[in-house]
């Protein structure tokens, strides 16, 4: 650090307290700008100003008296702690720019504690927070067939006609039921007679499974009644994907007729992009369009071939839910013959969908959580280490009538500039770390909708203020607080720096 000249200090100390205390800002700028000066003009430039700026103190004193008996010059509360933000900004960043290296490794550690914050936020928020994309989603539960493990006896993922059409016709506590099948081949299906045969995945769903859902279609309507029938008109819902790499996004396909296997089918509708069936459903197939599947008694003797999903009614426990569920599925249900058992076991849809990664998300939360209190513990430490080489500096603007909270503040603003620097890196590295993520062909339900989005963002900003205070408090006010009389001693002329440092 650049040595104050001879006598700088008995000038400052000769400096009367009134002028001292309205211009100490503009003096701390002053001694800011002499020891970033590089050659021995500047500095000798810089020092006949002071000298000659006490020169004229008392003059100007007597013409501050004089204006303020004619007017209050005080300025308003608000624009003078804006100023004060501006000094502190702009002293920070003439700091950091002297310190380059420093502030370019902290900015580094500071983006990847954050980067992996938010990626792993990201993450929680999308499997573990965010609302499922339907209308009302905490009143969705998922209906199984039994406890997985429990035996082959029970079908944990399907469940026979029967039992569907006996919770609908007789649940006060389901407003609606409804069911999916999966028990089709990928690539089963062969689309001709509209440019190259491609071999297509269908899905069967029970006609009222995308209303109880909430879900709109994109383009046209779901099913009639007559065309969830057994053996009725031949109709599809085309799914977004599909939609736009087989018929480039094409409005006018809905109401037109494909060839489907060698027959005739009606496209009715187009699937919005925001309803992905497999990533919240089936994570393992791709669904290219749906068909209806009837609730009939052929369908019904083909065993137990529906996923079930409830919708409770406004006000009701899942427990009176499960409650009531138990005792109808003992109950036999007219006009359909249950061959199969059916044991109902209602648990909420999200927990169903992305349940079982809570506890590895929870894990991961808390690495990173250690991750971050170790950034900030380094980052507190190469501060520290920094602050010791300034520490005369903070002990002439002390001398100038700095008072401590002041010099706590623009410590504070060093360091949050260093954390939103370091933030916006770790944004830019959230974003690349969602992107894979998504990309990636892991078995993990809801994985493709990891993104930053504005909870992202908002997570970020706080994380990166918090960071800030956390790693910027313990050396401000360490460094606030030294002895003025020893630290302008040190590191003067003819003395060692001392045991502090």
């Amino acid at each position: 650090m650049t040595p104050m000249p001879r006598g700088f200090n008995t000038l400052l100390r000769a400096l009367p307290t009134e002028f001292r205390a309205r211009h100490r800002d503009a003096m701390q700028d002053l001694m800011a700008d002499y020891t970033e000066a590089r050659s021995s003009w500047t500095r000798a430039r810089i020092w006949a100003r002071a000298a000659v700026d006490i020169l004229w103190v008392g003059v100007a004193l007597r013409v501050e008296r004089a204006r303020s008996n004619k007017a209050d010059l005080t300025q308003p509360r608000r624009a003078h702690a804006f100023d004060t933000f501006v000094q502190d900004t702009r002293h920070s960043l003439r700091s950091l720019r002297r310190d380059l290296g420093l502030a370019t490794l902290a900015t580094l550690i500071v983006g990847l504690g954050v980067g992996a914050s938010a990626t792993v936020f990201s993450v929680g928020n999308a499997l573990l927070l965010r609302p499922l994309p339907f209308d009302e989603p905490d009143r969705l539960v998922w209906i199984p067939n039994g406890e997985w493990g429990r035996g082959q006896r029970l079908s944990s993922i399907s469940t026979q006609v029967s039992h569907l059409r006996n919770l609908q016709d007789r649940s006060q506590t389901l407003t609606d039921v409804a069911g999916y099948c999966l028990f089709d081949w990928a690539g089963d299906h062969t689309l001709t007679g509209s440019g190259t045969p491609e071999r297509l995945t269908r899905l069967r769903v029970t006609g009222n499974l995308f209303p109880m859902l909430g879900v709109r279609p994109q383009l046209g309507r779901f099913f009639t009644e007559e065309e969830a029938q057994q053996f009725g008109p031949g109709a599809i819902l085309l799914t977004h994907g599909l939609w736009v790499r087989r018929f480039g996004a094409d409005p006018d396909v809905v109401g037109s007729t494909l060839t489907l296997n060698d027959n005739p089918v009606t496209v009715v509708g187009v699937l919005p992009a925001t309803f992905d069936f497999n990533t919240i459903f089936a994570h393992d197939s791709r669904i290219d369009f749906v068909a209806p599947f009837p609730l009939t008694e052929q369908t019904n003797r083909q065993g137990n071939t529906l996923a079930l999903l409830g919708r409770l009614a406004p006000g009701v426990a899942i427990a009176a839910a499960q409650a009531e569920a138990t005792s109808i599925s003992v109950q036999p249900y007219e006009g359909m013959r249950a061959t199969n058992e059916f044991e109902p076991i209602l648990s909420p849809l999200r927990d169903h969908v992305s349940g079982g990664s809570r506890p590895a998300v929870m894990l991961l939360a808390g690495a990173v959580t250690l991750v971050m209190l170790i950034v900030c513990a380094n980052l507190s430490n190469l501060l520290l280490a920094r602050g010791a080489t300034h520490e005369k500096e903070i002990a002439i603007r002390a001398a100038l009538g700095a008072e401590r909270g002041r010099l706590i503040r623009q410590m504070l603003t060093e360091s949050g500039l260093l954390a939103l620097a370091g933030g916006a890196l770790g944004l830019v590295l959230a974003y690349a770390g969602t992107q894979t993520l998504a990309q990636l062909d892991a078995e993990i339900q809801l994985l493709s909708e990891v993104r930053v989005d504005g909870a992202v963002l908002a997570f970020t900003i706080v994380a990166a203020v918090a960071a800030g205070l956390v790693f910027g408090l313990t050396p401000a006010v360490r460094l606030s607080g030294v002895a003025l009389n020893e630290s302008l001693k040190e590191g003067g002329r003819g003395h060692s720096q001392g045991k502090r440092h």
